[in-house]
C-alpha cells in the first residue's frame, strides 16, 4: 500500500501551492492523502484529502476557536456536545473524509461517514486505553499517524477505520508503559489488544447529516463568483460549467470539426436547460458561425416525403448564407409525438431519415429533454451515430450550489427593492439536507419556500430582509440546523 503523509511543522516549507499538487497526485493515482496538520486551515481548504489528524489544541485553532479547548475538553462525555464538535469540524474541515481528534489522556474523537447512509456522519468517542502504569512518552500523536496510515487504503471504509484507531490506540497504550522511548514489543501490544473492549466504544455517540460540508465558509455569498458564460445560471460545480463550455464553445460556437453531427441535451428538471436554449438563441448575430432558431413548434411539420427540399427551403426562410450552419432547437423533443396509436416519440420513428436530410443541407439539431437518460435505450444507434450527447448533472449531484441557487433567487425576488438580503444559514442548510434526503428535489421546490417566505416577511418599509429558520415549514426543521440559528449570510 501507498500512502501521502503531510505532517505539518508549520516551518513555512509546505505551503498551498505544494499541497494543492501533492492533493492532485494523490487523487490522479488514487493514493490515500492523510494530514496531521498545525493551525494554518486556510492552506488546506482547496484539496480533497482522506483524513485528518489534529490533537484537539490544534482542532480548536483549525475550527476558529483557539481559546475553547478547556471547554471542549470538559465535555468530552456529552453527547449533545460531540455532535456540536462534529458540526464545526465538518462545517470547516468539510473536505476531509474522515476526521480523527486526538486527546491525548481523554483518547480520541472520530467522525466518520455512516456505512449504510453515505450522507449520514456518526461520531465516536474512544476512551484512553491506560493504567496506573502509563506515562507521557514523546511521539504518541504522531504513532497514531502513522499506524493509520499504514492500516487504511483506498478502498477503506469506516468498519476498517475505526479497527485501525482501535489497534492505534493500543499500540500508544503499550508505548506509554515503556521505559522513556522505547517502543512496544508485538507482544506487549496483543495483550493490550485482548483488553480493549473495541465493541463498547463502536457504538456511536451521535449522528448527523452531510450537509454541513457543503456550506459556504465566508459569511457572504458573493454571485458574481460564481457565474457561467450563461447570465441566468451560476454555479460552483465544475462537471456542470465544463459541460455548459464544451456544449456552448467547442460545439454551437466553433460549428463542430469534421463529420457533421446534431446534439442531444439530456439533464432533469430544473437544471438549467431551457436558460441554456433561450442564451443559445440570444446569441445569433451575422458573424456567428451558427444561426439558431427554436424548432420545437415545427418539428412535427416536417415534409417526410421531401426532407431535402424541405431542409434546403428552410435555410432560404431564414436567409441563411451556404457557410454558415443553422441549428434547429426542439425543447422536449420525445413528446414530440405524431403517431399516437404507437406512441413512438417523432424522432424514434423518423430520426434518421430527418438528421441526415438536414446534415447534407448543413443544418443540425439540438434535442433537448429531461427523460433522454431513462428513455436513451428508446432511441436508435443510428440516430445515436448521427449525434454528440450532453448531460447536464442533477442538482442531486451537486449539493455545493444549493446556497448560490438559494441566494440567486432572494436577489431576483428583491430586484426591483432597494433592500439588503441576508439569510439564516440554517435555512440553507435545511434546504441542503432536503436535497439529500429526497430521491427528487428541484430548484423549483426552493423557489416555492422562499417566495413564501419572501412574501410573508417583507414589508415595504423595512431595508433589510432577514429570511429566518422559523418561516420554513416543518417538514425542513432539524434539530442540528440550530448550530447555525441566526448566523447570516449576506447576499451581494
Amino acid at each position: 500500500m501507498i500512502q501521502f503523509i503531510i505532517n505539518d511543522l508549520d516551518f513555512l516549507c509546505i505551503n498551498e501551492e505544494i499541497i494543492k499538487k501533492i492533493a492532485k497526485f494523490a487523487k490522479d493515482y488514487k493514493i490515500p492523502l492523510i494530514v496531521d496538520p498545525k493551525r494554518n486551515r486556510i492552506k488546506y481548504n482547496n484539496i480533497k484529502a482522506t483524513m485528518i489528524l489534529p490533537n484537539l489544541y490544534e482542532w480548536c485553532h483549525l475550527i476558529n476557536e483557539p481559546d475553547r479547548e478547556k471547554h471542549w475538553r470538559d465535555q468530552l462525555d456529552n453527547k449533545e456536545v460531540l455532535v456540536e464538535m462534529a458540526q464545526r469540524s465538518l462545517y470547516y474541515l468539510g473536505n476531509f473524509t474522515y476526521h480523527i481528534i486526538k486527546c491525548d489522556k481523554d483518547g480520541i474523537i472520530a467522525i466518520t461517514p455512516s456505512a449504510v447512509d453515505k450522507n449520514i456522519y456518526n461520531i465516536y468517542r474512544m476512551p484512553p486505553c491506560v493504567t496506573q502504569n502509563s506515562h507521557q512518552q514523546l511521539g504518541c500523536g504522531d504513532v497514531i499517524t502513522g499506524i493509520m496510515a499504514i492500516s487504511i487504503d483506498k478502498n477503506s471504509e469506516s468498519k476498517q477505520v475505526l479497527d485501525a484507531l482501535n489497534y492505534a490506540n493500543c499500540v500508544v497504550a503499550a508505548y506509554r508503559e515503556q521505559p522513556w522511548l522505547k517502543m512496544p514489543t508485538l507482544k506487549d501490544i496483543n495483550e493490550k489488544l485482548k483488553n480493549a473492549n473495541s465493541k463498547k466504544w463502536q457504538e456511536p455517540k451521535g449522528s448527523l447529516t452531510k450537509g454541513i460540508t457543503y456550506l459556504p465558509k465566508e459569511n457572504e455569498i458573493k454571485l458574481s463568483d460564481f457565474k457561467t458564460i450563461v447570465p441566468e445560471l451560476y454555479s460552483n460545480n465544475r462537471n456542470f460549467k465544463n459541460v455548459i463550455i464544451d456544449l456552448l464553445i467547442e460545439d454551437i460556437e466553433k460549428g463542430n470539426s469534421g463529420k457533421i453531427h446534431s446534439i442531444i441535451l439530456d439533464g432533469p428538471a430544473g437544471c438549467g436547460k431551457s436558460s441554456l436554449m433561450q442564451y443559445i438563441i440570444s446569441k445569433n448575430k451575422e458573424e456567428s458561425i451558427t444561426f439558431s432558431v427554436d424548432f420545437s413548434d415545427e418539428l412535427l411539420n416536417c415534409d417526410l416525403n421531401n426532407l431535402e427540399i424541405y431542409f434546403s427551403d428552410l435555410r432560404k426562410k431564414y436567409n441563411i448564407g451556404e457557410n454558415r450552419i443553422l441549428l434547429l432547437i426542439v425543447d422536449e423533443a420525445l413528446k414530440k409525438k405524431k403517431n399516437i396509436k404507437n406512441g413512438k416519440s417523432f424522432i424514434e420513428e423518423h430520426g434518421v431519415n430527418i438528421l441526415n436530410a438536414a446534415h447534407k443541407q448543413n443544418i443540425r439539431f439540438l434535442l433537448i429533454d429531461a427523460t433522454f437518460n431513462e428513455k436513451y435505450y428508446l432511441i436508435s444507434n443510428e440516430v445515436k451515430s448521427r449525434c454528440k450527447k450532453y448531460a447536464l448533472p442533477a442538482l442531486k449531484n451537486r449539493p455545493g450550489d444549493v446556497p448560490i441557487i438559494v441566494a440567486g433567487i432572494l436577489r431576483d425576488l428583491s430586484k426591483s427593492r432597494s433592500i439588503e438580503i441576508k439569510i439564516d444559514k440554517s435555512v440553507i442548510l435545511a434546504f441542503i439536507n432536503k436535497l439529500l434526503k429526497e430521491k427528487e428535489f428541484s430548484p423549483r421546490e426552493i423557489v416555492s419556500n422562499l417566495t413564501t417566505i419572501f412574501n410573508k416577511d417583507y414589508t415595504q418599509d423595512i431595508k433589510v430582509l432577514e429570511v429566518k429558520f422559523d418561516s420554513l415549514p416543518n417538514e425542513y426543521k432539524n434539530l442540528e440546523q440550530k448550530f447555525f440559528l441566526n448566523d447570516m449570510y449576506n447576499i451581494k
